[in-house]
């Protein structure tokens, strides 16, 4: 038997692995990931320059209290369906980001994106040095279901990750 037999069978585990992964695991930075029943919820955050949105959604700031200024972040969630194999469409998603220090506020709504994966995202403006909660809400989908199909995504999920801009 020739030495390198087991080359490709590594080879083929590798990319099954590939494609089986969640899209969403190599997106940027990730702050975490959260698991609520079949759904895998990912958060990362990019530098805002890395992240850009088209046409612009950051026109202004998002609540009374987010910080002024051009935005510093990108933020990009994912939800990944465990047992489909894929990332949900048609989720509402909302982000509440909250300064740990002065408890101060704001959400933001992150609309549908395509890039290198499907998600939902928009730019923030955060303040250097202060560690924030992020509060994701996320909501199923409102559309037209066949019989077979009446439960899928139809939990509604929140989760809390932390974020400390250095």
């Amino acid at each position: 038997m020739d030495r390198r037999s087991w080359i490709r069978p590594v080879l083929m585990a590798l990319a099954l692995g590939l494609l089986l992964a969640p899209a969403g695991a190599s997106a940027g930075p990730l702050v975490g990931v959260e698991q609520v029943k079949d759904m895998e919820i990912a958060l990362f955050i990019w530098p805002a320059e890395k992240g850009i949105v088209l046409p612009p959604l950051h026109s202004h700031p998002h609540g009374e209290w987010e910080p002024p200024g051009p935005p510093t972040h990108h933020l990009e969630v994912t939800a990944f369906d465990t047992i489909r194999r894929m990332n949900i469409p048609y989720l509402t998603v909302t982000a509440t980001i909250q300064n740990r220090l002065s408890s101060r506020a704001f959400t933001v709504d992150l609309l549908p994106m395509i890039g290198n994966t499907f998600h939902y995202g928009d730019n923030v403006t955060l303040v250097k040095g202060y560690r924030y909660s992020i509060l994701l809400d996320i909501r199923p989908p409102e559309l037209m279901r066949s019989r077979e199909y009446k439960d899928v995504w139809t939990t509604p999920a929140r989760v809390v990750f932390e974020y400390e801009y250095r």
